[in-house]
């Protein structure tokens, strides 16, 4: 009986300890993903939901072709990249990906402000233009939900 009882205390200090480690564990990931959340919150809140869409709005093509209204949204792109530069020392991988995405976009639009664009060529690079700000919206949602 004493055996039983002595296994069955050792059992219980084992599981105890094992929740307790586990505990910490989640205890710990939720309060990096709360950080994040309120990094990104304070770095990036104003330039995701408010000058991105603004500034997307900005951008036309005029009637010779050529692709007008890009300043603000550049800026804005490289507002977001300075702002980011804490991610390049706490999390490489996130920054340099980022980074890539940013330019990729940046590079687009001041490449197609170099050609004339007519007849469906406008409507490929507007929507080049969404597909990638959604690319640079993915990135970001993605670090921000993994913490």
């Amino acid at each position: 009986m004493q055996v039983i009882s002595l296994v069955l205390s050792v059992v219980s200090l084992i599981v105890s300890i094992i929740v307790g480690v586990y505990d910490k564990k989640v205890d710990k990931k939720l309060n990096n993903i709360s950080i994040a959340s309120t990094y990104f919150n304070d770095l990036y809140k104003d330039l995701l939901l408010n000058k991105i869409p603004q500034n997307r709005k900005k951008i036309t093509i005029t009637a010779n072709g050529k692709l007008v209204g890009s300043d603000d949204l550049i800026q804005t792109l490289k507002d977001i990249r300075s702002n980011s530069l804490y991610f390049f020392y706490t999390d490489v991988t996130f920054y340099n990906n980022l980074k890539t995405k940013l330019q990729d976009l940046e590079n687009y639009i001041l490449a197609s402000e170099d050609e004339e664009l007519f007849g469906e060529e406008q409507t490929t690079v507007l929507n080049q233009i969404s597909d990638k700000i959604a690319d640079v919206y993915k990135v970001m949602t993605e670090k921000c939900l993994k913490g």
